[in-house]
């Protein structure tokens, strides 16, 4: 069982919001190779709000065919969790 406090205290202490799937992997609320494709979801996020004239259109397309469920695969695995 994760120790929610724990948990609390190591995200809110992160410097960077897609360092959070990391320790969600970490802290065994998240598969960890399913925390790290959610983290490159988010540096990709970032780097289509930042640098979005820098973006290859293979990848948009990828994610979007391909990984969409990956975020309704988030919701399930946090909403259950046993916390």
């Amino acid at each position: 069982m994760v120790d929610k406090p724990k948990l609390d205290q190591m995200l809110s202490n992160l410097k960077e919001y897609v360092d959070s799937f990391t320790v969600l992997g970490e802290q065994a609320v998240l598969d960890p190779p399913f925390a790290e494709r959610l983290g490159e979801m988010a540096r990709f996020r970032n780097r289509l709000v930042h640098l979005y004239w820098d973006i290859e259109n293979r990848r948009v397309f990828s994610y979007l065919q391909d990984s969409l469920g990956d975020l309704e695969g988030f919701g399930q695995a946090v909403a259950g969790h046993p916390w």
